[in-house]
C-alpha cells in the first residue's frame, strides 16, 4: 500500500486551512444561504464532506522534508489548479475559490467550489482525470498541477 507523505509546512497549512474554512462556512450560511433550507443544507453537507475527507488526510499522512512545498496534494478551496482539455490540449488555470468570494487577483479564472467546474475537481489530485458536466455537455480533463497561491503558501 502506497503511505501518503506531506511536507510539514503543507500539514500546518492545511490544519490552519480547515479552521479558516469553518469560520467562512458559518458567515456564508447566515449571510447568502439563511433564506433557502434546501440549498442551506446541501452547502453544510459538501463542506462537512470537504472537511471530513481533509482532516482523514492529516490524520493518516506521514510528514516528511518534501521539497515542492507549494503543492497540494488535491484540489483545496483555494488552490490552484491547471488542468489540461482532452479534447483540444489546452491548458486551463483555476482557482477554486468560496462562493461570493471577491478576489483581488483579476488576472485569474476562479471557480466557485460549489459551480460544476469547482465541485468536479475539489479533493482530486494531480494526474486524476475528471470528467465536469457542463452546460453545453461534458468537459474532460486531466489534472496537471496543484498549487497554493503565492500569499497563502
Amino acid at each position: 500500500m502506497c503511505r501518503k507523505t506531506i511536507s510539514k509546512r503543507m500539514r500546518e497549512f492545511l490544519i490552519i486551512h480547515l479552521s479558516e474554512i469553518e469560520k467562512k462556512k458559518e458567515i456564508l450560511l447566515k449571510k447568502h444561504y439563511s433564506d433557502n433550507v434546501r440549498d442551506s443544507m446541501e452547502f453544510e453537507e459538501s463542506f462537512k464532506e470537504y472537511c471530513k475527507t481533509v482532516h482523514s488526510y492529516l490524520n493518516n499522512a506521514e510528514v516528511e522534508d518534501l521539497s515542492a512545498e507549494d503543492e497540494s496534494p488535491f484540489v483545496i478551496i483555494g488552490s490552484i489548479v491547471e488542468v489540461e482539455d482532452i479534447e483540444d490540449k489546452e491548458t486551463y488555470k483555476y482557482r477554486i475559490v468560496l462562493p461570493y468570494e471577491k478576489t483581488t487577483d483579476h488576472s485569474e479564472d476562479c471557480a466557485s467550489c460549489i459551480s460544476p467546474l469547482g465541485k468536479a475537481l475539489l479533493l482530486k489530485t494531480a494526474k486524476q482525470r475528471v470528467d465536469i458536466k457542463i452546460p453545453t455537455g461534458t468537459l474532460s480533463c486531466i489534472i496537471r498541477r496543484i498549487t497554493l497561491p503565492k500569499a497563502s503558501a
